[in-house]
């Protein structure tokens, strides 16, 4: 199963069970979905191993964060885990690099199993939340990318675990990823 597709689907379970909380009021266990996400993700790398490593895969050839087609918006996101703890970081750039928006958001009351995994599962939703807040449209929502390519969304959760917080930014790149971000922008590849 294609990794893109693996993380919509988890994604999606998430949002269905959201919409059923917040809307129907229906009570939804939070550890069958983990189990479900898990499992794919298991079956995936599983999958992942039979497959000939002897050539690159894009993934492998892009070490740096790469701008979405002109027209759409990149999401990034990343999960970070702590004792008790769970954070995540949110970015929105556009063709240029440039940021739209941006977010960090910490949970320090989790007592999960699997922390790492709803860490990037709920960074996940944060993005699409944020980005359908934003009102954008045609985005790309990039996964299981290297830490290189998506150095702005793990330094913004790794910074909401050390400062134990939540902040949003708009149309402003705060002085914590700026020079990552410009990093990235000069990394693009010359038209």
């Amino acid at each position: 199963m294609d990794i893109f597709i693996m993380a919509c689907n988890i994604v999606w379970q998430i949002w269905k069970a959201k919409n059923q909380v917040v809307f129907d009021k229906k009570k939804i266990n939070a550890h069958i979905f983990i189990t479900s996400a898990q499992a794919m993700f298991n079956e995936h790398n599983s999958h992942n191993r039979e497959i000939n490593t002897s050539t690159p895969t894009t993934t492998q050839l892009h070490q740096c964060w790469m701008p979405p087609p002109i027209g759409s918006i990149k999401v990034n996101f990343d999960g970070a885990t702590g004792t008790n703890a769970i954070a995540a970081g949110v970015v929105i750039r556009n063709t240029t690099g440039m940021v739209l928006a941006c977010q960090n958001i910490f949970d320090g009351n989790h007592l999960g199993e699997d922390k790492a995994l709803e860490a990037e599962a709920r960074a996940c939703l944060k993005g699409i939340e944020l980005a359908r807040a934003l009102n954008l449209s045609s985005i790309i929502l990039e996964v299981y990318i290297p830490r290189r390519a998506n150095s702005v969304a793990h330094c913004l959760a790794k910074l909401a675990l050390f400062a134990r917080g939540c902040n949003s930014w708009i149309d402003f790149t705060p002085r914590c990823i700026s020079d990552i971000v410009l990093s990235d922008m000069m990394d693009l590849p010359v038209n």
